[in-house]
This record gives structure tokens, C-alpha cells and sequence, in this order.
């Protein structure tokens, strides 16, 4: 099925990530109509897993703080919506070498 879908990393799910979560799980079917393949969100990079894990709604296993784990996640195109400069400027230099 990876074909048939687009693989998403997501950096920071606060409220801003956490408004991009929620409108890739509620307008899916729109997206997938509109451009041909299934999105999914495969990982999201935090620094505090416990504490998104339970207040995001999304399954745990998403969630990661290891970068290294992150960028393994088969990911095609990578959001950023956190609220870091100086770490978070290296994850957006990796994400745009890979």
C-alpha cells in the first residue's frame, strides 16, 4: 500500500501541529479525493512524548523524541510547526537533504 499513500512527519504538535493532526484525520477522504493517494501521518517529533501522547489524541506510538527515529519513519514530505529555533533548524536541514 505505500503507493497508494504519502507518508508525513510532523515537528511539534502544540497548537499548531496539533491543528495540522487533526485536519489530516478529519479531511482525509477530502485529500485522498483530491490528489489520488491516502495521507498518513507516520511520526511525530516532540520533546515531551507522555505528556502530546495524552492530550493530542493520537495513538502513542506516533509520537517519538528520538530524531534519528523520526527521519527512519518513511515520511515524503515533513511539516514543521514548532515553536524551536535552534535544534529545529537541524531537523529542517535533514528533512531537506533527505
Amino acid at each position: 500500500m505505500a503507493g497508494s499513500t504519502v507518508g508525513v512527519g510532523l515537528i511539534g504538535c502544540g497548537t499548531v501541529g496539533g491543528g495540522v493532526a487533526e485536519l489530516l484525520r478529519e479531511h482525509a477522504e477530502l485529500y485522498e479525493r483530491r490528489i489520488g493517494k491516502r495521507i498518513e501521518l507516520r511520526k511525530v517529533l516532540v520533546r515531551d512524548v507522555a505528556r502530546h501522547a495524552e492530550t493530542s489524541g493520537l495513538p502513542k506510538r506516533l509520537f517519538t523524541a528520538d530524531p534519528d527515529e523520526f527521519f527512519d519513519a518513511d515520511a515524503a514530505a515533513i511539516v514543521e510547526a514548532s515553536t524551536g529555533s535552534g535544534i529545529v533548524s537541524r531537523y529542517l536541514r535533514r528533512a531537506l537533504k533527505a
